[in-house]
């Protein structure tokens, strides 16, 4: 039996939150439950009934992931949350995103962020993420993907105020449309060391406190940029 078991019923909601200590006040932000199966404690306490929403792309990352590890260590706080989200997203999409239409239309949102935790689990959902921005065209959004294949088929869509930035891993993507790449460094790559560095993790893999809200990088990043994260 999971810690948390999670199902589908009228009291189902979304859950938005407005920044974190890592990204910062005011950058509003949604997550869905990552990893490619159900998450589980390193006492083999099952954590959730649910998969996570990265299947297919989590080779090489998986144990170093740190969605996972905030996922596993906050679990008291975010398994509902980013369980709940999950499931309204795949079970309900029309709600998900009506739900989050009325949010918007209440707040005044300036920057959000797709997926602080798991992925575009499906090109419906991804085309349906591109319309909910495009609806909304007065925000920036921001988000990164290991999902190259359906980047390319989708481009079209893809609307000019959501800035998609390609997670890569040990260049693992030829990135043909020259999306602007964030690439883990864990230094065995010269060339992904000698980048430009989020500054929001030093090269011990320790926190800075700079934000995404003070930084601004990711959200502003135009084709063709290029910056690395160090291994944390």
């Amino acid at each position: 039996m999971a810690k948390y078991n999670l199902y589908m019923n009228g009291e189902t909601r979304i859950h938005i939150t407005g920044g974190n200590a890592k990204i910062g006040k005011g950058v509003f932000n949604i997550s869905l439950l990552p990893s490619d199966e159900p998450l589980t404690k390193k006492d083999g306490t099952v954590l959730t009934n649910l998969k996570g929403t990265c299947g297919g792309c989590c080779d090489g990352c998986k144990n170093n992931c740190y969605a996972v590890k905030q996922a596993v260590y906050h679990h008291n706080s975010v398994i509902k949350a980013w369980g709940e989200n999950t499931l309204l997203a795949r079970e309900n999409m029309d709600e998900f995103f009506h739900q989050l239409d009325i949010f918007f239309n209440e707040n005044i949102v300036s920057v959000f962020r797709w997926h602080v935790g798991g992925e575009f689990f499906s090109k419906e959902y991804m085309r349906a993420v591109y319309e909910f921005c495009a609806r909304h065209e007065d925000v920036k959004f921001y988000t990164y993907t290991k999902r190259f294949s359906w980047l390319e088929e989708l481009d079209e869509y893809k609307p000019s105020n959501l800035v998609v930035n390609v997670s890569q891993w040990h260049n693992n993507y030829s990135n043909p449309l020259n999306y602007p790449t964030f690439e883990y460094d864990d230094g065995t790559i010269e060339e992904v060391a000698n980048l430009p560095h989020c500054p929001a993790v030093d090269k011990d893999g320790h926190e800075t406190g700079i934000t995404c809200a003070k930084c601004r990088r990711c959200f502003t990043a135009k084709n063709g940029n290029r910056i690395a994260v160090y291994a944390h």
